[in-house]
């Protein structure tokens, strides 16, 4: 069972995050220009690069989507911390009565 419930998970979750071609349609009409977007280049170790176009290969996945999904997750983990950590408590303007 356990190749079966892999396989079924892996087509619902497929089904869920990839419509079908829907994200070769999005990189190749940022492309394009058919969608406002920003490029975003960073310099990185070979050794890093290789690592990540190996995941990508694995996991068929471009660049653009890959880095988008990650920047979404990680914003949400940090906006989540900075509603628990609250680290503008103490630099909030204090209101003065008129």
């Amino acid at each position: 069972m356990k190749y079966f419930d892999e396989y079924i998970e892996y087509r619902l979750l497929d089904f869920k995050y990839l419509p079908p071609g829907n994200s070769l349609l999005i990189d190749q009409m940022c492309e394009e220009g058919k969608i406002p977007a920003k490029n975003v280049c960073v310099s990185l170790s070979e050794d890093l690069v290789s690592r990540w176009e190996e995941k990508l290969r694995l996991l068929h996945m471009s660049k653009r989507e890959y880095i988008e999904k990650v920047l979404i997750a990680s914003l949400q983990r940090v906006e989540e911390m900075e509603d628990r950590i609250n680290p503008f408590e103490f630099y909030k303007m204090k209101k003065v009565d008129a």
